[in-house]
Parts: structure tokens; sequence; C-alpha cells
């Protein structure tokens, strides 16, 4: 009988904790974001000698009721080297 009362009284608590946490997670609502992105590249000729092509730089942030703010960006960068045809000199 103790193990049947046990299980039962768990069991309660269990499908009383969903309903706890979800409301706890809503106390902390999103009440502002921001998010956007940008691409660009710098093309030849320019002071690096190489032409500079940015992936898309992208980001998001967000602000909780409580003041927290929580965010993530990616930003990539490559520089691309073009070969330049020189005349090759033979040695007279």
């Amino acid at each position: 009988m103790r193990r049947r009362t046990f299980f039962a009284l768990a069991g309660i608590a269990a499908l009383l904790a969903v309903p706890v946490a979800a409301a706890s997670q809503s106390d902390n609502a999103v009440v502002e974001s921001a998010s956007g992105g940008i691409n660009w590249s710098i093309p030849l000729p320019n002071v690096f000698g190489v032409e500079v092509v940015s992936q898309p730089l992208a980001f998001n942030a967000l602000k909780y009721v409580d003041g927290s703010v929580s965010g993530h960006f990616e930003y990539i960068q490559k520089a691309v080297a073009t070969r330049s045809s020189s005349a090759s000199t033979s040695p007279a």
C-alpha cells in the first residue's frame, strides 16, 4: 500500500510541476528583439591587395522582462587572392 501511495503522490507532483515550469518561463517573456544582417565586398584595387569578401553578418538579440539579454551573431570574412599574369622575361 505504501508503494502505491508513493507512486500516486509522485505522479501528482509531476503533473503539477509542468504548469509551474511553464508559468516560470512566461514570467520572463521577451519584451524587445532585434535581428538583421548585411554583406559586402571590397573590390580590387584596394590597399589590402586582395579582394575582401564578407559573407553575411547576421545577428539576433532578445531582451527579457527581468532585464536580462541574450543574443547571437555570425561573421565570416574571406580574402580572395587573384592571380596576376606577368610576362616572363628570359635572360638576354
